[in-house]
C-alpha cells in the first residue's frame, strides 16, 4: 500500500469547516486547506497500485442499503474510470466471524477467490460481549486469508445509538486484533463518532438505533476507500443515495479521510 505524504502523517486533530480543514502539525503550526487542496495532494501522492478484488465477510451492517461492497465499488469507478475492481460479499443476518469460520463454502471462496483484501466484520456487540470468541475466530480467518496469499482487514464498527461510550470498547478490541494480526483496521466506528460530534444533527443509524441508514453507510464506504486505497475520498461525485447532498456529501468524505489519517 501507498505511503501518504509525510506532511499529512504529521496531522493532529483538525477542526472541519464547510470548505476547509485546518491541519495542526506537531510542531504547533497550522495550515489551512480547501477540500480541492487536499484532494489533490493526496491523489498525487499515490501510486498505480490498487486493490483490485475485495471480499467482504458480515452481516447486515454490511448488506444494509445494498451492500458496502456494490457501493464501494461504484465510488471507486466513479473515482478512477480506468481502475479495474470487484468488490464481493459473503453475508448473513447475525453471522458471527465463528458462524463464517464454519461454512464450508464460506472457507473456499476465501480460498479460491484471488483476493488483494478480505475484510472481516464481526457480529456487533461480540468484540465487547465475547472477545475472547471474536479474537479466536479472526485469528483462524486470518489464517486462512493468508494461506490464500490475501490480506486481512477488519471493519470496525460503530456503537449503538443509545451508547454513544461503547466505541471505546469496540475500538479497543479490533485496534487490539489489528495489532496482533498485523492486519490493516478500517476505523469506520471512529469515523461515525467524529461526524456525529462535529454534526449530531447528521443521524447516522436507522430508526432501530443499530443499523446503519443511507448516510452512514456511505460513510463507512469513504472510510474503506481511504483505507484500502490510501487516498482521499474528497472530491468523488458518487453517492449512495440522492438524498445526500453536495455539503453532506463533501463532509461525510472529509470526516472518513481525517480519520483515517489520525487512526493511523
Amino acid at each position: 500500500m501507498k505511503k501518504l505524504l509525510s506532511a499529512f502523517l504529521l496531522i493532529g486533530l483538525s477542526t472541519i469547516f464547510a470548505t476547509n480543514m485546518i491541519i495542526t502539525k506537531i510542531d504547533g503550526s497550522s495550515d489551512s486547506y480547501s477540500i480541492d487542496e487536499i484532494e489533490q495532494v493526496t491523489f498525487e501522492a499515490g501510486t498505480s497500485e490498487h486493490p483490485g478484488r475485495v471480499l467482504f465477510i458480515g452481516n447486515s451492517y454490511t448488506y444494509f442499503n445494498g451492500g458496502i461492497e456494490a457501493h464501494l465499488q461504484s465510488f471507486v469507478e466513479s473515482a478512477h474510470p480506468d481502475y479495474h475492481f470487484e468488490a464481493e460479499s459473503i453475508t448473513g443476518g447475525g453471522y458471527t466471524l465463528e458462524m463464517h469460520y464454519n461454512t464450508d463454502s464460506t472457507l473456499e471462496d476465501i480460498a479460491n477467490g484471488n483476493w488483494d483484501y478480505v475484510v472481516l466484520q464481526e457480529q456487533s456487540t461480540r468484540p465487547v460481549e465475547n472477545p475472547t470468541l471474536f479474537y479466536q475466530y479472526a485469528t483462524l480467518l486470518d489464517s486462512v486469508i493468508t494461506r490464500a496469499d490475501s490480506g486481512t482487514a477488519f471493519f470496525m464498527t460503530w456503537a449503538r445509538q443509545n451508547d454513544p461510550a461503547m466505541i471505546e470498547e469496540l475500538a479497543a478490541a479490533y485496534d487490539s486484533i489489528g495489532v496482533q494480526l498485523d492486519a490493516v483496521v478500517c476505523p469506520v466506528g471512529r469515523a461515525w463518532q467524529n461526524s456525529l460530534e462535529e454534526n449530531p444533527l447528521l443521524i447516522l443509524h436507522s430508526g432501530d438505533g443499530s443499523h446503519p441508514n443511507v448516510y452512514g453507510t456511505y460513510l463507512a464506504v469513504c472510510v474503506f476507500y481511504a483505507c484500502l486505497f490510501d487516498e482521499s475520498p474528497v472530491g468523488v461525485e458518487y453517492v449512495n443515495d440522492e438524498q445526500i447532498t453536495a455539503e453532506q456529501r463533501d463532509f461525510l468524505q472529509t470526516i472518513a479521510w481525517q480519520t483515517v489519517l489520525e487512526y493511523r
